[in-house]
């Protein structure tokens, strides 16, 4: 708990805005002398979704939206995710709801995604892409930037909202020297209010924008509705997730779109059990609002979960990625 506390502290020093001087000229050292190990393709199996940013860029909601376009294309899709936290080691298909196991992205993974779409986690992720690939059009692997380096391509998610610097001065893992050329840049969040103008070098590769809107509610017992469910209700937020604000923002656009109340929140660090009795006097009044992330994790807690989509501007940058290799 100390050490993840201690994770949460440092993911907001590198979101601050105005970072101190040592920091920044640090952050442009690091952009100008430390590229990154991970430049060249080494022409391996699979599609590797992944981060160019320190926590919450948006991995796991762009992997789900990918499979679905891929399925939608007449791919056969699997998926390999990182199973952070998760028990197994060597490589399992995901199958059920099994947090310890698979870990909370995955489980979310499997039950967000088409149920035609496989689901993976274990290691070695190469040898398994290699594996998968054999019999599926589109292995996409949900992968930390450090283990992207061996994917035929990669599709760099990049928190639009976020401020461009290099750690220490920024959440940036590398230098913006350290993109392919072929990496397809995917700037999410968009419509965040602190999105700026797209970063020099991502106009120089192809990149999408895409933004999250909300869909459905799903009730503590699985069931689905439709947002209108909230019309009246006196709505409490709380999530474990290492972007918190952004989840505030959509849940109380829903609440005002839909005539609900929202009567306060309360954020846990990522990846964080929690249960009703975590949670102030507020929250017993009414219903709980949590992510399909926390759900995937928490289980039926007595919780209610906002389920999203992204509607994602162009799109068909990625239809190429369904042709065989």
């Amino acid at each position: 708990m100390r050490s993840r506390a201690l994770g949460v502290w440092i993911q907001r020093l590198l979101w601050e805005r105005e970072p101190s001087a040592a920091r920044a000229w640090a952050g442009r050292l690091v952009d100008v002398w430390w590229p990154g190990a991970v430049r060249n393709p080494q022409g391996g199996a699979g599609l590797a979704v992944t981060g160019l940013q320190w926590g919450g860029a948006g991995r796991t909601p762009v992997t789900r939206w990918l499979a679905q376009r891929g399925v939608e294309r007449g791919a056969q899709v699997a998926i390999i995710g990182h199973g952070y936290l998760g028990e197994a080691r060597s490589p399992e298909r995901v199958n059920r709801a099994d947090v310890a196991r698979f870990g909370d992205e995955a489980v979310e993974l499997w039950q967000t995604c088409p149920a035609e779409v496989e689901v993976w986690v274990g290691r070695p992720r190469a040898s398994l892409a290699e594996s998968l690939a054999r019999r599926c059009g589109v292995v996409l692997l949900d992968v930390a930037w450090a283990a992207s380096a061996g994917a035929r391509k990669r599709i760099v998610v990049v928190d639009a909202s976020a401020p461009d610097a290099a750690w220490p001065a920024g959440p940036r893992r590398a230098s913006s020297r350290a993109l392919r050329q072929d990496d397809l840049v995917w700037l999410h969040r968009a419509d965040s209010p602190h999105a700026t103008r797209p970063p020099r070098w991502a106009m120089e590769r192809c990149f999408v924008r895409s933004r999250v809107v909300a869909t459905q509610l799903i009730d503590p017992d699985g069931a689905r509705w439709p947002l209108s469910a909230l019309q009246g209700a006196q709505v409490f937020g709380a999530c474990g997730i290492a972007r918190p604000s952004e989840f505030w923002r959509l849940a109380r656009g829903v609440c005002e779109l839909q005539g609900a109340t929202w009567t306060g929140q309360r954020a846990f660090p990522d990846h964080a059990r929690f249960t009703r009795s975590d949670l102030p006097a507020a929250a017993q009044r009414g219903l709980v609002l949590v992510t399909t992330k926390d759900r995937a994790r928490l289980g039926q807690s007595g919780f209610w979960a906002v389920e999203t989509d992204l509607e994602v501007s162009c799109a068909e940058a990625v239809d190429d990625l369904w042709k065989p290799a």
